[in-house]
């Protein structure tokens, strides 16, 4: 059904083609692009996997060339908050850049934890540009067996 095309032809132009799911995509991304003043000056985030399984919530997050010193994560107030700091696309004197993508600051994710979470008991690693916070579920948010008796 989708996409939907609209065309329009005359003797002296082409067909014209109106996509309009993929023009709203476009400008879907634009707003993306876009942080406050600056527009296009590179990533405000990065990607993330957000999972559970009986034990734990992972977070996993692609850093790619991110250094370890980098990455700050932080818990407070049932927020966990990791900020990446990138120094890479720094200009070097004695360059002529033509094209600089390279982002350089600062950028963060933030995630509300749920209750369950055993807030002292969490870990993280960088290992192959991936950034993965093991969250423990505390003892009693685990499924457990209720022995049932008889009278």
């Amino acid at each position: 059904m989708f996409p939907v095309r609209f065309a329009r032809r005359s003797a002296t132009s082409p067909v014209l083609t109106w996509e309009p799911l993929r023009q709203l995509e476009r400008v879907s991304r634009l707003f993306e692009a876009c942080d406050g003043d600056s527009c296009g000056e590179g990533p405000r985030s990065f990607d993330v996997d957000v999972y559970e399984n009986d034990d734990h919530f992972l977070i996993e997050a692609n850093l790619p060339g991110v250094d370890r010193d980098a990455v700050d994560v932080t818990l407070e107030d049932g927020v966990l908050k990791v900020t990446v700091t990138s120094e890479s696309g720094e200009q070097r004197e004695g360059r002529n850049y033509h094209v600089q993508e390279r982002y350089r600051g600062s950028y963060s994710r933030a995630f509300r934890l749920p209750t369950d979470v055993d807030a002292q008991k969490v870990g993280a690693s960088l290992a192959d540009g991936v950034l993965t916070i093991t969250l423990n579920r505390s003892e009693t948010a685990k499924p457990r067996k209720i022995e049932v008796s008889s009278n």
